[in-house]
């Protein structure tokens, strides 16, 4: 059986100063292994003047085994 799965996000990024500094949105695909995505960064800070945003395309593949794995540190807590 293949798996697949649509992927959409946004994000807002700021500078140390706490000014705006773009607003990210991201859209993709998954299927079995590989995921692909693209985003585009839209500029809220100053340097805006000189660019109008970045593009990204992204490729992922997932490597090493799939499917459950054991979880190691349980969180144990006491009948009382």
């Amino acid at each position: 059986m293949i798996e697949k799965s649509f992927l959409f996000g946004a994000w807002y990024r700021n500078n140390i100063d706490i000014r705006p500094d773009a607003i990210i949105a991201l859209v993709g695909f998954a299927i079995e292994r590989f995921q692909f995505g693209y985003s585009f960064d839209f500029t809220l800070s100053q340097l805006s003047n000189y660019t109008h945003g970045s593009h990204e395309v992204s490729l992922l593949i997932h490597v090493g085994r799939k499917g459950k794995r054991k979880l190691r540190n349980k969180l144990l807590l006491p009948m009382i």
